[in-house]
């Protein structure tokens, strides 16, 4: 029940996302254009980030684990682990210092303003992604109502 209530936790914040234009206006888009193409262009970056937080978060818990069943007289070998942590780190170090910027000017070309510019100039892409909204934030809320009636 508990993944249930995260998909409709999930599907109500990107709902938001999607009304977020129509609400706003095309004036308030004009005036917030290029601080949003900025952070649509960073999204990537910020997942892979939060991604790499999270498997250290992961790693440091197993690490901590393992070091305690040693501590312990455990004689398991930690050299699998360490060979994946190291692996991990220098793949996301050689992302953020290659390919990090190159990423998130080919996206911010590619999708970011193109898309800042049709919510900018389009009503009806505007009022499109509102009813989008809506529909995902209903299903969200349905999803957690079911949720709350099952628990």
């Amino acid at each position: 029940m508990k993944w249930i209530n995260i998909v409709g936790l999930c599907l109500q914040f990107l709902a938001f996302w999607l009304a977020a234009p129509e609400l706003l206006g095309a004036e308030a888009l004009k005036r917030f254009e290029q601080g949003l193409i900025k952070l649509v262009s960073t999204l990537p970056n910020i997942l892979i980030a939060g991604t790499a937080i999270c498997f250290g978060g992961i790693m440091a818990y197993y690490g901590v684990s393992k070091g305690i069943e040693a501590s312990q007289g455990s004689s398991e070998s930690v050299i699998s682990t360490m060979i994946i942590i190291i692996i991990a780190s220098i793949a996301v170090m050689v992302y953020m210092i290659f390919f990090a910027k190159k990423s998130q000017d080919w996206i911010s070309r590619k999708y970011a303003t193109p898309l800042m510019n049709t919510l900018i100039n389009n009503n009806s892409a505007r009022k499109a992604s509102l009813i989008t909204g809506a529909i995902l934030f209903t299903c969200g809320f349905f999803l957690q109502f079911i949720a709350a009636l099952l628990s």
